[in-house]
């Protein structure tokens, strides 16, 4: 008798040993996953940072990428399990314009140190360090954003450090037992005992149970703005943690939410950049010395484009809404959304005037545009107006010419250019444009379109089209991403070795790298089906790379896309087309020279562009243009035309003028 009950009970030793085991093993992949490493870096996007180290309290280094920028307040972006800091890149060069911005590395993730990652119990007190770095720094308000954990360690240090001002949490889980429970709901109630085992492990090798306190306990303590975002379709983080979550902070009246009824876990909302800037720029985040700069009412008109074809608008009803909470005014032309299917109530809801458009030029001090005045608004035009759009004047003397004789101030989005070198306004579109460039050139390829009738794929047996793209730089770079997306083999030639080496990495070598000379071009172009013209000098004419002879010697039925027709084209025989008549024919070779091809998806472009756009309009409405282009030097390098002169060296350069001096101008 006495043996037949060791049998029994042995079993159920054996199956609590395997349950600790099986539970151990979870919990040790749970703190040391298999890191996801980011290949992007800051010189990819021609963002210049610091690398920084900052020590936790435990000695662990955390590493991080700091872009200071002198009394803006800052924001620390925190990247999700389990990825690093170069996740959240794109979202940083956005802000950047208006913040001081570092990116953290999390314990374990990253170029950081640690063993393991706690999940959110020690990251907290991580997060306290590096509100003490940037308060070393001289920032005068922080607030975080965070990434599915991000969110979660963001929430948690928020309700016991009151230095936090604001919290941006996207798909943060809100208690990690519960999230625990879901993963393993194939266990069905095995699951129970399962998590706890693993909860036994966080407090035999960290010393105390990692789920508390949870993030939705700390939510409702906070008192400070909250933003959380949330998809419903989350396969990674359940909707039900977002529930939670807003019944903790339904006490909290500055708590704010956006629930997506679509989007896989990562997919942020279209226009999620600039909603979360103005979330953190508000009064509660604005520094006292800059809430007294915006006591001077501005006037900001925004006139429909009457350019053939061009339907983007300069303003969306979000940036209103930001010019409105700074104190300014907005007119918006009657129906100048449309085309990017933004209606006249949407801009009124947030507080706009919709007027016509004889008011809108006659009213405002700062006009916003997206592409450059044509001759019918060249009499709209008055003394003294601030005109803030593309104009591309190295290839445009006559509109040179109405300004200077408008005795405005013409600041060019395309020549507004940081220290080191990159483009923060003609960036959006340049990546709009080079995906297009190939969208559209695969269009004109089709025999219907006076192509050769290639389809840049390929299909079994038959080779892919062949594209040779002109430049490495934002253009070039997704134009070649759409091209070997397609499936299309993919040359892309520049003068700068290390462009081509950033290129070579970033698509694993499976791009030909060549360096641009004229026999190199001349051996592409005999190759090619579809030549991208993606070649770039900030605020000149682009030099001409294609001569005709050149263009000569292409196939028959080839395709000439090129990007920088706006600024002349690098292709002799390119010369700008519109949306409604976008190509011709010289040589056998189909040309397609669009100057506003962006126009194409508006709406898209309309919130890229104003995502890069309204930080610099905001710094005009809150400065005025003497200070702005004094404390903003980015900005400076934008002005192209002040007053009747010519300030921007290359556009004077190009129209056969000399420059003057903007600080001869300032006084």
């Amino acid at each position: 008798m006495a043996r037949a009950g060791v049998k029994p009970a042995l079993y159920a030793l054996l199956v609590v040993a395997g349950l600790l085991l099986a539970s151990l093993a979870s919990f040790w992949l749970a703190v040391r996953p298999p890191r996801l490493a980011t290949t992007l870096r800051p010189e990819d996007y021609r963002f210049v940072v610091e690398h920084v180290t900052i020590r936790a309290d435990d000695g662990v280094a955390l590493a991080g990428w700091f872009a200071p920028r002198p009394d803006a307040p800052a924001i620390v972006l925190l990247h999700g399990y389990p990825a690093d800091k170069a996740d959240l890149l794109p979202l940083a060069t956005a802000l950047a314009p208006q913040f001081a911005t570092l990116l953290i590395d999390q314990r374990y993730f990253g170029d950081s140190g640690g063993r393991a990652t706690t999940l959110g119990f020690r990251e907290r007190g991580d997060l306290k360090r590096v509100v003490d770095f940037l308060e070393s720094r001289g920032a005068p308000a922080v607030g975080v954003f965070g990434f599915s954990l991000g969110g979660a360690v963001a929430l948690l240090t928020a309700a016991e450090d009151p230095r936090i001002g604001a919290i941006a949490a996207y798909a943060p889980f809100a208690d990690l037992r519960v999230l625990g429970q879901e993963l393993y709901a194939w266990m069905w109630l095995a699951r129970y005992p399962f998590v706890e085992a693993m909860l036994l492990w966080s407090r035999v090798l960290f010393g105390a149970d990692i789920t508390r306190p949870s993030p939705v306990d700390a939510a409702a303590r906070l008192a400070v703005p909250v933003l959380l975002v949330h998809s419903r379709q989350d396969e990674q983080i359940p909707f039900g943690h977002a529930e939670r979550l807003r019944g903790a902070l339904a006490a909290n009246s500055r708590a704010e939410f956006e629930f997506m009824e679509r989007g896989r876990h990562g997919e942020l909302p279209v226009g999620f950049e600039g909603r979360l800037a103005r979330f953190c720029l508000r009064p509660h985040l604005v520094h006292r010395r800059r809430r007294r700069a915006l006591a001077r009412v501005l006037l900001v008109g925004v006139p429909r484009e009457i350019k053939p074809g061009e339907q983007r608008v300069a303003l969306t009803p979000a940036g209103v809404r930001a010019l409105a909470e700074a104190g300014h005014r907005v007119v918006v032309e009657r129906g100048a959304g449309g085309g990017s299917s933004i209606r006249d109530e949407e801009y009124t809801r947030e507080g706009a005037v919709v007027a016509a458009v004889d008011e809108v030029w006659a009213q405002a001090e700062v006009i916003l545009k997206v592409k450059e005045p044509v001759a019918e608004e060249y009499p709209r035009m008055r003394a003294g107006q601030v005109v803030f759009t593309y104009l591309h004047l190295a290839a445009a003397p006559e509109l040179a010419r109405a300004l200077q004789a408008a005795d405005v101030i013409a600041i060019a989005y395309e020549t507004v250019q940081r220290a080191d070198g990159s483009l923060p306004l003609l960036a959006p579109m340049s990546e709009v444009a080079g995906r297009l460039a190939v969208q559209e050139g695969a269009f004109y390829l089709a025999k219907a379109h006076g192509g050769r009738g290639i389809l840049l794929a390929g299909v079994p047996g038959v080779p892919p089209g062949n594209v040779a793209v002109l430049g490495a730089g934002i253009v070039g770079i997704n134009a070649a991403r759409i091209a070997l997306g397609l499936g299309a083999d993919v040359s892309i030639l520049d003068i700068n070795l290390d462009r081509l080496r950033a290129v070579d990495d970033l698509f694993h070598g499976r791009v030909i790298t060549l360096m641009s000379n004229s026999f190199n071009v001349d051996q592409v172009l005999r190759r090619a089906d579809l030549l991208v013209g993606a070649v770039l000098v900030a605020g000149a004419r682009a030099p001409v790379l294609v001569t005709k002879e050149m263009v000569a010697t292409m196939k028959e039925g080839s395709v000439i896309v090129d990007v920088a027709v706006d600024q002349g084209g690098s292709v002799e025989t390119i010369h700008p087309t519109t949306l409604l008549d976008p190509t011709y024919v010289v040589s056998g070779v189909v040309h397609y020279g669009v100057a506003n091809m962006p126009a194409l998806v508006p709406r898209t472009s309309t919130f890229a562009l104003t995502n890069a756009t309204l930080p610099y309009a905001l710094d005009l409405a809150q400065r005025g243009l003497a200070g702005a282009v004094r404390r903003n030097p980015a900005l400076a390098k934008g002005v192209n035309v002040w007053r009747g002169r010519i300030v921007h060296p290359a556009v004077a350069h190009a129209l056969g003028e000399r420059a003057t001096p903007l600080e001869a101008l300032l006084g």
